[in-house]
């Protein structure tokens, strides 16, 4: 039996573009005032490529900002250098 010949590249695409949406309609975005609260802790990690870099040491400052005001703790782990 000879081999199948491959789909043309448009219908994978077509295809492809189908699971996405498919996917896509499975998520339904949450909307802020009917959004219930978590029933458990929330946990955000921050890991920066560069632990002592100024721009990175703010981005940790931002993010545990947020992450009180979100009610959610914060794990920043940078590398020890």
């Amino acid at each position: 039996m000879p081999p199948q010949p491959l789909a043309p590249r448009h219908t994978l695409a077509r295809r492809q573009t189908l699971a996405g949406l498919a996917l896509a309609s499975l998520v339904r975005p949450a909307r802020a005032d009917t959004a219930p609260a978590p029933a458990r802790p929330v946990t955000i990690a921050l890991v920066p490529i560069f632990g002592t870099d100024p721009f990175y040491m703010t981005m940790n400052r931002g993010a545990a900002a947020a992450a009180r005001a979100a009610g959610a703790t914060l794990m920043y782990q940078g590398p020890a250098h």
